[in-house]
């Protein structure tokens, strides 16, 4: 799946997180590029709590995320469940 013309990456020793902003999505993936987390659904915007709106800047550490979800003014905290 492609990217949207506008990502922001936050890198921990394990994770690369990407806010994906143009296409309304933050992923995580594991540095071998397995996909291990999606949050927010792709080309869809939206205010519920689990789609995002343009998210741009993120943080990352281990299993735990913050991006400034920017069309809807908020921050939220992202993060991984044990599978």
């Amino acid at each position: 799946d492609k990217f949207g013309t506008a990502i922001f990456l936050a890198l921990d020793s394990s994770r690369l997180w990407i806010s994906d902003k143009m296409r309304n999505r933050v992923l995580c993936f594991d540095l071998a590029g397995k996909l291990l987390a999606s949050y927010g659904a792709a080309d869809s915007a939206g205010s519920e709590i689990t789609k995002l709106n343009s998210p741009a800047v993120i943080a990352a550490s281990g299993t735990k995320a913050v991006v400034y979800d920017s069309g809807n003014q908020r921050i939220l905290k992202l993060e991984m469940k044990d599978k």
